[in-house]
C-alpha cells in the first residue's frame, strides 16, 4: 500500500535550502576529486589492468547497497546518514593523504582496492539520503528549482573537478588532492549539520518497526510498482540513460579519435554538453513553473534523440560541438523537470527508496551502454552508437508520451 502523503511540510526555510545546496556541491566536488586522484595513483603504482579493476570496484558495492540505502534513509534520519558517510569519507581521505605523504608506496594495489570498495559502499548509503533531502525540506512548488540547482551544481562540478584536481596533482602531488577532497567533505558536514530535516512521522515509524529492512525494501518496490506514474517515470529515465550514457561517456572520445580531433576535441564536446545543460537548468531555476512542463520535458527528450543522431553526420569539430550544446539543452531541461516531478509525486515516506531506485536506473545501465558502444564501434565505427542511442531516446520519448499522467504533468503545488 502506498503510504499516506503529508499535507503540511513547513521545513523549507532558506537556511535549509542553502545549506543543502552547499553541502551537495561540496560533497560532489570532493567525490570527483577523490575519484580522479584515485585513478592517477592506481596507474602510478600498478599495471593498467589492475588500475581498471580498482577504479571500477566502487561501482559494485554502490549498486548493491543503493536500494537498501534508500530504505535506511526512509527509516532513520537522512541527515544522520549523510553526516556519518561524509565524515567517514573525510577520515579515510585524511588517512590516505598522511600515508601517501610519509610513505608513498605503502598503500599498494590491494589497499587502494579496499578503499575503493569502502567508498562505494558509503556512497550507496549517501546517494539516496542526499537525494531524499530536497523533498523533505522544500515545498512542492519549489522542487523544480531544487532540481535545477542540482543540475547546475552537477555541471559546474564536472567542469571544475578535472582542472582543479590536475592542478593539485601537478603542483603538490596526490596527498594534496586527497587532503583537498577531505576538506570539502568536512565543509559538506559543516553546512549540513545545521539542516532541519524532519524525521518520519510516528505512524510511519510504527509501521517500519514491524518490518525488517529487507521486507521494507520489498514493500517499497511493490509500492513503486503500484504507483504507476513513479514506475513509468523510472522506466523512461533508465531507458533514456541507456541510450545516452554510452554514446557520450565512451562515444565522445571514440568519435574524436576517429575524426582526428584529438584530446582537445574531446574537451570541447564535453564542455559544450555541460554548457548547454547548465544554461537550460539556470533558465529553469529562474522560471519557477514552466507551463505544460510535461510536454516541454518530453519535447526536450526528443531534442536529445535528434541531436544524438546528428552527431553521426557532423563533418567538423565545430558542428559536433554545436550538436553537443543542443544535446546539453535537452538533457538540462529533461533532467531538471523530470527530477522535480518525480520528487513531487513520490510519497514522503518512500522518498529515500525511490531516490535509490533513481540512482540505480541512472547508473545500473551505464556499464552495459558503455560495453555496447565499444562493441558497435569496433566493426562499424564511432558514429553508429550515436544513431542507435538517438533511436533509443526517441523510442523512450514515445513511451513517455503514451502515458497520459506523464504527458500532462504540471509543476504545481500539490498535496502529498
Amino acid at each position: 500500500m502506498i503510504a499516506p502523503r503529508r499535507a503540511v511540510f513547513p521545513m523549507n526555510a532558506p537556511r535549509n535550502v542553502v545549506g543543502w545546496i552547499f553541502g551537495f556541491v561540496s560533497s560532489l566536488l570532493a567525490d570527483n576529486i577523490y575519484f580522479i586522484a584515485l585513478s592517477v595513483v592506481a596507474i602510478q603504482i600498478t599495471d593498467p589492468a589492475m588500475a581498471g579493476v580498482i577504479v571500477a570496484a566502487s561501482a559494485v558495492p554502490r549498486l548493491l547497497i543503493l536500494l537498501v540505502g534508500g530504505t535506511i534513509a526512509d527509516r532513520v534520519s537522512a541527515k544522520r546518514i549523510i553526516l556519518i558517510t561524509d565524515t567517514a569519507r573525510a577520515l579515510i581521505l585524511i588517512g590516505m593523504a598522511v600515508v601517501l605523504f610519509t610513505q608513498a608506496d605503502s598503500i599498494g594495489a590491494f589497499g587502494l582496492l579496499v578503499i575503493a570498495l569502502v567508498f562505494g559502499a558509503l556512497d550507496g548509503l549517501f546517494a539516496p539520503a542526499m537525494g531524499a533531502v530536497p523533498a523533505r525540506i522544500a515545498s512542492d512548488d519549489q522542487l523544480s528549482r531544487m532540481a535545477a540547482v542540482r543540475t547546475v551544481g552537477q555541471r559546474l562540478v564536472l567542469l571544475a573537478a578535472g582542472p582543479l584536481t590536475g592542478w593539485l596533482l601537478v603542483l603538490f602531488g596526490p596527498p594534496a588532492a586527497f587532503a583537498a577532497a577531505a576538506i570539502l567533505f568536512v565543509a559538506s558536514v559543516s553546512s549540513l549539520v545545521l539542516l532541519q530535516v524532519p524525521r518520519p512521522l510516528p505512524y510511519e515509524l510504527r509501521e517500519m518497526a514491524e518490518r525488517s529492512i529487507l521486507s521494507d525494501t520489498v514493500a517499497g518496490l511493490r509500492s513503486t510498482w503500484a504507483n504507476r506514474p513513479v514506475f513509468w517515470l523510472l522506466v523512461v529515465i533508465a531507458a533514456v540513460n541507456f541510450g545516452f550514457a554510452g554514446p557520450v561517456t565512451l562515444g565522445y572520445p571514440l568519435l574524436a579519435t576517429e575524426s582526428s580531433w584529438g584530446p582537445v576535441g574531446v574537451g570541447y564536446l564535453f564542455g559544450g554538453l555541460g554548457l548547454g545543460a547548465a544554461v537550460t537548468a539556470t533558465v529553469l531555476l529562474i522560471i519557477k513553473r514552466p507551463p505544460r512542463a510535461g510536454l516541454f520535458a518530453f519535447a526536450s527528450l526528443a531534442v536529445m534523440g535528434i541531436t544524438l543522431i546528428l552527431h553521426a553526420v557532423a563533418l567538423s569539430l565545430e558542428a559536433a560541438v554545436v550538436t553537443a550544446v543542443l544535446l546539453g539543452f535537452g538533457t538540462g531541461a529533461y533532467g531538471t523537470l523530470l527530477l522535480g516531478h518525480l520528487m513531487a509525486i513520490t510519497p514522503k515516506a518512500e522518498i529515500g527508496r525511490v531516490m535509490g531506485l533513481l540512482s540505480l536506473a541512472l547508473e545500473g545501465v551505464v556499464p552495459i551502454s558503455n560495453w555496447l558502444t565499444g562493441v558497435l564501434t569496433g566493426p562499424f565505427g564511432a558514429k553508429l552508437p550515436f544513431i542507435c542511442g538517438g533511436v533509443i531516446v526517441l523510442a523512450s520519448t514515445l513511451l513517455a508520451l503514451s502515458q497520459p499522467r506523464l504527458r500532462r504533468f504540471e509543476l504545481t503545488s500539490q498535496q502529498r
